[in-house]
């Protein structure tokens, strides 16, 4: 496993994202909300395949970069 100080690549933050649990998906929105209150979804299904299209979004762009 890498250090948490190496820059984890977009696959696999990815990788990490299909391994969590309702628990840790409701931190990490809870947190989100929190944090910028202006994009809070009401729907945690809406929130995750927010977070899996960006996900996707910053494995493209580090393919094409």
């Amino acid at each position: 496993m890498k250090n948490r100080k190496d820059k984890m690549t977009a696959k696999e933050i990815n990788e990490t994202l299909e391994r969590l649990n309702d628990a840790d998906w409701q931190r990490m929105k809870e947190h989100m909300d929190k944090k910028f209150p202006n994009m809070k979804l009401p729907e945690m299904k809406d929130f995750k395949e927010l977070v899996r299209l960006y996900g996707m979004a910053m494995q493209h762009r580090e393919k094409i970069n």
